[in-house]
């Protein structure tokens, strides 16, 4: 669960099977500022293979924004256009809940689920490149 310390009583969860995802701290890298200094929160989980998520927003009590909340989702660095947020709220506090997303292709309308994708392994001799370092840097994110 994230607390974002400069947003007191809001929660964020991964979920799977309604059941919150352990996150883990890492200190930034040598490319990476400090959290603190971007007012973000930055947690990471080890995403179980070909499975549905969801993602889980939980106002406590002492969560009193000036203005309505309004929450944006990017994965795999690619901005979730229209999000279906359905109510999640736990705990007598309000929430949301968000697991699907609607899209537009060739004309057609479709819903489709999170899902973080089936992992794959190859051993492989390539060098670790910067253009695929950026390439890979932004799979697997998760922004909200």
């Amino acid at each position: 669960m994230v607390n974002a310390t400069h947003i007191p009583g809001l929660e964020v969860t991964i979920e799977v099977d309604n059941t919150a995802l352990p996150e883990y701290s890492h200190p930034p890298t040598e490319n990476q500022e400090p959290t603190e200094n971007l007012g973000s929160t930055i947690r990471y989980i080890e995403a179980p293979s070909a499975t549905d998520f969801s993602i889980h927003y939980l106002y406590r009590p002492e969560f009193t924004p000036p203005s309505p909340v309004h929450i944006e989702i990017v994965l795999d660095d690619t901005y979730v256009q229209a999000p279906f947020f359905e109510w999640g709220g736990k705990e007598d506090c309000e929430g949301y809940v968000c697991k699907k997303a609607a899209s537009i292709v060739a004309g057609q309308d479709f819903t489709q689920g999170f899902r973080f994708a089936e992992l794959r392994i190859e051993e492989t001799v390539t060098p670790m490149t910067e253009e695929l370092r950026g390439r890979l840097q932004q799979l697997g994110r998760i922004v909200l």
